[in-house]
């Protein structure tokens, strides 16, 4: 259907050719709680046999988020800090195959329950899948603000997902946003590049209720990418859209769209808006 919501215990199916980590699970898991704190991550090019001395050099507090990634992340109260090695060249944060499995939540499961503040050092490129979702109203749920630097370009798939006190994050440097990245987050009004190629994933801004506005330079969309975003009135972008994915705009608030240069409208692409007069100008219009 076309307005089917998130579901809590949704299964999402992972991107095995693009991950650099795994999850490996004891033979036996009795319990939730012990499914949770048992995940490790391992390096496939370098699997350790003792997962604790991934994580054994420490300084002023930080710890290190996995071996062979120098990247290290520190709680202060309820911020949550993650900073570049010193001397280290740009790193990406590593992709997980779900939110536990990362050091700073198996480890810190209190503090990832009560953080209201992410923090992201310079040097930093990228964000990880799942590294901050949101799940089963247990993690990350308070988190209300995002800061990123200059050098992430990048937001994985999931990441965000369901976080949804999240209402300040500065989007203006990325030029990538995952599959339901900052789906059902508490994001009010979004400003990316205006110079730079943004691609959104499928179902980026999926069901994030409190969006009311959009702007940007050359956007491209993807499928549901703001889908059930029930206050989003005013979506402008400065280079002209050729096409308009499937649900792209699904159950929004908006009562006008640019349609100059679009060529092809998916299925269900405005269903359920409140689109008034609607003007095509290409001959060869696809919908």
């Amino acid at each position: 259907e076309d307005n089917e919501e998130i579901e809590d215990n949704e299964e999402i199916e992972d991107n095995d050719d693009t991950e650099e980590y795994v999850m490996s699970a004891p033979e036996s898991l009795p319990n939730e709680e012990q499914l949770i704190d048992s995940y490790e991550i391992e390096k496939i090019e370098n699997t350790c046999n003792d997962p604790i001395s991934l994580y054994e050099s420490e300084d002023e507090g930080f710890t290190q988020v996995a071996q062979g990634v120098p990247i290290e992340f520190k709680y202060d109260g309820t911020t949550l800090h993650f900073r570049l090695q010193k001397n280290a060249a740009p790193t990406p944060m590593p992709d997980l195959k779900r939110v536990a499995g990362g050091i700073w939540v198996r480890e810190h499961q209190a503090e990832a329950q009560n953080v209201t503040k992410i923090v992201i050092g310079e040097g930093i490129t990228a964000l990880g899948n799942h590294n901050f979702e949101g799940i089963s109203n247990k993690y990350f749920n308070k988190v209300t603000e995002v800061e990123l630097p200059s050098t992430v370009n990048k937001i994985g798939d999931y990441t965000f997902q369901r976080d949804l006190a999240l209402q300040s994050i500065d989007l203006s440097n990325v030029t990538y946003i995952g599959d339901t990245a900052l789906a059902r987050t508490g994001v009010q009004d979004i400003s990316l590049s205006r110079d730079k190629e943004v691609s959104l994933g499928d179902g980026a801004f999926r069901q994030c209720t409190e969006l009311r506005s959009v702007t940007g330079g050359n956007i491209k969309l993807a499928t549901g990418a703001f889908d059930l975003c029930s206050k989003l009135s005013s979506f402008q972008c400065t280079t002209k859209l050729d096409e308009i994915p499937e649900e792209a705009f699904a159950g929004t608030k908006l009562t006008n769209f640019d349609f100059e240069s679009v060529k092809i409208i998916g299925d269900g692409a405005f269903s359920y808006t409140k689109l008034g007069t609607i003007s095509f100008k290409q001959s060869d219009l696809t919908i």
